[in-house]
Formats: C-alpha cells, sequence, structure tokens
C-alpha cells in the first residue's frame, strides 16, 4: 500500500485488513514529511492492532536529486530542521537556511525581494532564461497565487517560444510546457528546474505548511530556484 500518509489510520487498518490471510506480511509505504491535508501525527502501529508489530525501515536518500549533491544536502537538511515539529525555531530558520542562498554549485538559490511585484519580475527574468530542453514547474502556494503569477507572465513574455500553463493533474505530465501550479499537485512528481516563489506564505508553525514547503524543494532534479520577501 503506497502513499499510507494521504490516508487516515482507520482507511489504513480497513485496506489492509482485505489482505489474503494466506499471505505473512503486508508492506505500507509512505513519507510523512509529505503528509499535506492534515496536521494530525500519523501513527501506523495503530493501524494493526493485531499480529506481530510492524517493521520500520528508514529511507532517507532522494535519488531525485543524487546528481546535485549540494541541492540533496539542501533538502535533507531541511526536512531534518521540520522533523523536529513545534521545535523547530522559526525566526532562526527564517533567518538561516531559508534566508539567501547561492549555491556554488548553481543548484539551488533563495533571493530575497523588496515586494512581490520585483519578485515576479525576478521570475518572469528567470523563466526567460530556462534553456528549452529543460522541464520546468512554478510552485506556488495555492492556485490563486498561480493564476496570478501566469497571469503576469504570459503578458511579460508575449511573444516567448515557450508556452506557459496553469496545470492540474495530467498536464503536469507535458514535458514541453513550463508549468503554473500549487504545491498540492507536484506530490510524486519532479522537472529538471522548479521555481518556487513565495515562500515567506508558508505558515511554518504548522506542519502541513513545513510538509508543503519541503515537498516543493524536492521537485527539482536540477536547479530550485526560490524567492521570497
Amino acid at each position: 500500500m503506497d502513499e499510507v500518509q494521504d490516508f487516515t489510520e482507520q482507511q489504513i487498518y480497513l485496506m489492509t485488513s482485505l489482505a489474503d490471510p494466506e499471505y505473512s506480511a503486508i508492506t505500507v509505504v509512505g513519507d510523512r514529511s509529505q503528509q499535506l491535508l492534515r496536521n494530525d501525527p500519523m501513527r501506523i502501529d495503530d493501524c494493526f492492532p493485531v499480529g506481530q508489530r510492524p517493521e520500520f525501515i528508514r529511507l532517507e536518500e532522494n535519488l531525485r536529486q543524487r546528481n546535485r549533491p549540494s541541492l540533496a544536502a539542501f533538502t535533507k537538511t531541511l526536512r531534518q530542521l521540520f522533523e523536529q515539529g513545534g521545535g523547530v525555531d522559526e525566526q532562526l530558520l527564517n533567518e538561516g537556511l531559508l534566508n539567501l542562498q547561492d549555491d556554488d554549485q548553481g543548484a539551488y538559490t533563495l533571493k530575497r525581494m523588496s515586494s512581490r511585484k520585483d519578485e515576479f519580475e525576478y521570475l518572469s527574468e528567470v523563466i526567460a532564461s530556462i534553456p528549452e530542453d529543460q522541464t520546468v514547474a512554478i510552485v506556488l502556494p495555492d492556485q490563486d497565487a498561480a493564476r496570478e503569477l501566469h497571469s503576469y507572465c504570459e503578458q511579460r513574455l508575449v511573444g516567448s517560444f515557450r508556452r506557459m500553463s496553469m496545470s492540474e493533474h495530467i498536464d503536469l505530465e507535458k514535458k514541453y510546457l513550463v508549468h503554473f501550479t500549487s504545491v498540492l499537485n507536484v506530490k510524486g512528481l519532479e522537472f529538471d528546474v522548479v521555481l518556487l516563489p513565495m515562500i515567506d506564505s508558508y505558515d511554518l508553525a504548522q506542519p502541513i505548511f513545513r510538509n508543503r514547503l519541503y515537498v516543493g524543494c524536492t521537485r527539482a532534479r536540477k536547479r530550485l530556484v526560490m524567492s521570497r520577501l
């Protein structure tokens, strides 16, 4: 059973209880750091009230970013900080890891802007500079923000050869488009270049928003471009 973080404990119990009793094991796979819709912590133990207690195997390597060691190290550090839960110091995080960043290898950057207008202008310039053979997603906190930035870039980059799209679900598989979308739509997907704007809009006091920011960061294979006020 995959993506168990998207289900409640009751749903997991009901689905796994349908397994053929001749089998001796049930495997459930998921990532608690990609639980995007519920703040409640998941207790996998509670899903198996009878029989042997579950055995846990922790997988820590992000294979998507293995060819970009510095990017993989950045997202791993972010995950470790977020896993502290309520113990994470938001002020320290915003002044440190989520402050100005400029990786020597060019795998990730984080720019701070004085206004949203300046941020949108910067993003449009970045989009225009991305080679056409690279897949691109601009991942925003919600669909309303995605529509706003998409509208701005369409006007700003009129005449550009890059085709820009407000994308959800199946559209995100179309590699020739520059996708504007919500972070809720990109889980499980990957792109050569990911732009992650407005990271100051994520409420890091809540687990689901920490997870959403983490998911956005880990969609990038080659380059992650972050921006904020």
